[in-house]
């Protein structure tokens, strides 16, 4: 009976020993670990910008320009245009470039991407079009071109 209280003792310095290397190894993973670690809903930061603005979504009386593509629209809060609607997928759309023009693209949303009244998975933008996700409506706007202070006017 005598060696039963070594005993436990040395399982509980084991079990502690475990708990404690264990713990160093969370908290000193290398870079690469530590990205395998990341959860999926993580967003990267945010790209720098890709030239001028060429496009604005104007939702809830807010102007809000794409400043990169692509760009996400969504409820999830890793979006870049995040929308509190429940009718919303968490990853419903995004704006992306294809072949030099911008396109909105359905990202498998529940409720579907309505361009114009028309349902689209994908389709190019001009700008003015009319884009409702769930039951938001957003609007499209093409940015204005820059006047330079060397435009002359003619009158007639």
């Amino acid at each position: 009976m005598s060696f039963i209280k070594p005993l436990l003792i040395a399982v509980l310095v084991i079990l502690t020993v475990l708990i404690i290397v264990k713990a160093n190894r969370f908290v000193t993973d290398t870079p690469e670990q530590k990205a395998d670690n990341n959860p999926p809903d993580t967003k990267p930061a945010e790209p720098p910008m890709q030239g001028p603005i060429e496009f604005f979504l104007v939702y809830v009386g807010r102007r809000v320009p794409v400043t990169h593509y692509p760009f996400t629209i969504g409820s999830r809060n890793d979006n870049d245009l995040i929308i509190t609607d429940s009718t919303v997928s968490r990853q419903h759309a995004e704006l992306f470039r294809k072949n030099g023009q911008v396109c909105l693209r359905d990202l498998g949303s529940l409720n579907g991407t309505i361009v114009d009244n028309v349902p689209r998975s994908e389709i190019p933008i001009v700008g003015g079009e009319r884009v409702q996700l769930g039951t938001t409506v957003l609007q499209i706007e093409r940015a204005m071109d820059d006047v330079s202070d060397d435009t002359q006017f003619i009158r007639r």
